[in-house]
């Protein structure tokens, strides 16, 4: 919903009580849509637009309503009638100022809620990192070290009398493909640690497995734990987002592996 301005609803008070007064004018109970004036004004407005619409329909009230039909003699029961009028309007304000604080002070509490659940996942996610370092540094240096070999061969291959072109054009092909490897891996460990959500995109879940089994090989290897996936072939993507679905799924088998580490026997991590 659309926040109105201070001016607007101040604005909205005074648009009610001027609508009230040509509506309540032929009809015999006007404190009706009058209170009616006040109830938008508080609900919309808040407390001041409120009040003041109190103030506009008391006075237009007193003035245009309240002496029209009453002869002399029932002058108290007029008053008495116009103080229930002006209790009802501000009680009426009273009551939805008290409703709509409290709708704040809930969706207050929801997104603090959030923000809490939020926070505290993404504090067991850099936990869990911080655990799975060894692995990870493993992980990475695997294609760190095949980049330095490729690279060391394609150079003894440059310095051949004549050099051999064909074979350092092939080391230094596998040397890139090892760097971007080892750039992957730190890119998808730094979206591991990402706060907030990313954009939905469609997303390849079967790439998303395969992506967090690479990630955790090593720590599943490190407590003798081999890992078994079974992927549907042709799978279509799914709209989603994707940190979240690596988030959640190295939360899964992070679980896996914590339950079967000290477990004898064959340990086997399947996802299907």
């Amino acid at each position: 919903m659309k926040v109105l301005s201070k001016l607007q609803r101040y604005g909205l008070a005074v648009i009610c009580c001027g609508l009230a007064l040509p509506v309540a004018w032929p009809i015999d109970a006007p404190a009706s849509c009058f209170l009616l004036a006040v109830m938008v004004s508080s609900l919309f407005g808040g407390l001041g637009p409120g009040l003041l619409s109190v103030t506009l329909s008391a006075i237009v009230y007193e003035h245009f309503f309240l002496w029209r039909t009453v002869p002399p003699a029932h002058e108290p029961a007029a008053f008495l009638r116009f103080t229930v009028f002006l209790i009802a309007t501000l009680l009426t304000t009273g009551l939805l100022e008290m409703k709509r604080r409290a709708e704040e002070f809930r969706t207050r509490a929801e997104e603090d809620l959030r923000q809490a659940h939020s926070d505290l996942a993404r504090v067991s996610r850099v936990t869990t990192m911080g655990e799975l370092t060894a692995s990870l540094a493993h992980e990475v240096n695997q294609p760190i070290a095949a980049a330095v070999t490729d690279a060391n061969t394609s150079l003894r291959w440059l310095m051949r009398d004549p050099p051999d072109l064909e074979e350092a054009r092939s080391a230094a092909s596998r040397t890139v493909k090892d760097a971007t490897r080892a750039a992957e891996i730190v890119s998808h460990v730094r979206q591991l640690f990402k706060k907030g959500s990313s954009p939905r995109e469609l997303v390849d879940v079967n790439e998303v497995i395969r992506e967090m089994t690479a990630l955790l090989r090593s720590e599943a290897t490190r407590h003798s734990i081999s890992f078994r996936t079974q992927l549907a072939p042709a799978l279509p993507p799914i709209m989603g987002d994707r940190v979240q679905l690596q988030q959640m799924l190295m939360n899964l088998m992070i679980n896996g592996i914590e339950a079967m580490k000290d477990v004898d026997g064959q340990r086997e991590l399947a996802v299907k």
